[in-house]
């Protein structure tokens, strides 16, 4: 009797237990239907509201079709009268340009004693054999030949030809020369202040060399067996010389009681002092170094006395 209730009460037991399982695993399972209920809810996007389209009313649709061909009517109307009738240009008037007023350029006075000075005291346009000596001796020759004074040198010293003008005391004196073939130390210039036109046996000589130098020199035959040349200005260089064959140059000496300026076409190149000689003739001269018969051409002469 007492082993059947123990069994009676065991069976019991496992039918409370099942039921207790059973419940906690409903209890489980409605936890985890409620979870993905939530989770699927919050995955789900938001519903569109849906709007409802007004329909057009009948008056509206006839109103908006006849402003839309009125419309385009009126856009077909433009564009046919833009292709038949050409935009017309309006007509540039040229604007009148004033002639713009002649600019005046400033007289600047000229350096060159040949300008500045005015007509010349005494010309020689080099057009006939009126003031120089033609002919030839030792030293040289000189004749005229188409409006120039020709000179040619024959030996190692220096060759010259004086004016027969009145002697120069203070003034300006001008010579223009043009060589032929002529190079290096070939030289040629203006002898001046020769107190005794016929024997020219005193002088100064100023000298250009067809390379670009020039110098002045003493010349005083009175002195020593044959003469000296005492070098007042030796040889130095000048741009303003036009150098080599074929050239022109203008050389200028000024004289104002021992003062000695000398010019190469219009510009003053230097200033000596000297007393040794105070006046008289004038004259050119021709010497070569290179150039076996050098020749130079003499082309106009003048001098402006000082008053």
């Amino acid at each position: 009797m007492k082993k059947a209730l123990i069994i009676i009460l065991l069976i019991a037991l496992f039918v409370f237990c099942g039921y207790m399982i059973y419940t906690k695993f409903d209890d489980i399972k409605a936890l985890y239907v409620a979870n993905r209920v939530d989770q699927t809810l919050t995955d789900m996007p938001e519903p569109t509201a849906v709007v409802e389209k007004e329909e057009p009313t009948e008056d509206t649709s006839v109103a908006d079709a006849i402003a839309t061909a009125a419309a385009q009517a009126t856009l077909q109307a433009e564009q046919t009268a833009a292709a038949v009738e050409p935009t017309e240009q309006p007509t540039e008037v040229p604007t009148e340009v004033p002639t713009p007023e002649p600019t005046i350029v400033p007289t600047i006075a000229s350096t060159d004693p040949g300008v500045y000075l005015g007509d010349a005291d005494w010309t020689d346009e080099m057009d006939a054999p009126k003031n120089w000596p033609v002919g030839a001796d030792e030293f040289s020759s000189a004749y005229f030949e188409n409006s120039y004074y020709r000179m040619t040198s024959f030996a190692a010293e220096d060759g010259w030809r004086l004016a027969s003008t009145e002697a120069v005391v203070d003034g300006y004196i001008e010579i223009a020369f043009s060589t032929e073939t002529c190079k290096a130390d070939d030289h040629y210039g203006i002898m001046f202040r020769v107190p005794v036109l016929k024997e020219a046996n005193r002088g100064y000589l100023f000298g250009i060399t067809c390379d670009g130098k020039y110098s002045l020199r003493a010349w005083d035959a009175t002195l020593g067996e044959n003469g000296t040349m005492e070098y007042l200005i030796r040889w130095k260089d000048s741009g303003t010389i036009n150098t080599g064959s074929e050239k022109k140059n203008v050389l200028g000496v000024m004289t104002s009681d021992d003062t000695l300026s000398l010019y190469i076409n219009g510009d003053l190149v230097n200033e000596v002092s000297d007393d040794s000689i105070t006046g008289g003739y004038f004259g050119v001269f021709v010497g070569w170094e290179q150039t076996e018969n050098l020749t130079v051409r003499v082309e106009k002469a003048g001098y402006w006395m000082e008053e």
